[in-house]
């Protein structure tokens, strides 16, 4: 019970995530985590906002759209965009988490990578999420389909 004898389930007692880090191995990954959670998104914007319905749905979840190809993309503006959804995730129920995959590119699962910290600047907890595909004929990582 807290302070006025209220019963708090577990989940009151557990601070809401501001962002869900995860490994990424294929475009499947986006699908489960859009079916299981609806975050926003860092995503190149080339690649995914000219995507027919995902483009738009991306857009209207509040992704962040980066240029990586970019000489003049402005990292601090979108590390501060990014920290600033966290925080607010982590803040208001309604807001949607962030998603981000702390390797910073895909691997076939089989190892992590050295994480990158914009998913940690914002000092709010994040929900880790591990993605493995069982399968015995195809797998889904990056190494071996083209995209």
């Amino acid at each position: 019970p807290d302070a006025e004898g209220k019963d708090l389930g577990q989940s009151e007692l557990l601070e809401r995530p501001g962002a869900i880090v995860s490994n990424h191995v294929s475009y499947v990954d986006i699908l489960y985590h859009m079916s299981s959670s609806l975050p926003s998104f860092v995503a190149k914007k080339r690649s995914v906002a000219r995507l027919p319905l995902v483009g738009l749905i991306s857009k209207c979840i509040g992704c962040i759209f980066v240029q990586r190809e970019s000489k003049t993309s402005d990292f601090k503006g979108v590390s501060g965009a990014v920290t600033e959804r966290i925080q607010r995730a982590h803040r208001q129920k309604n807001s949607p988490m962030m998603l981000l995959f702390p390797e910073g590119t895909t691997t076939n699962g089989d190892y992590l990578l050295p994480f990158k910290t914009g998913a940690f600047l914002a000092r709010a907890p994040v929900q880790p999420v591990i993605l493995r595909y069982p399968y015995k004929r195809f797998s889904p990582a990056w190494d071996s389909m083209d995209g």
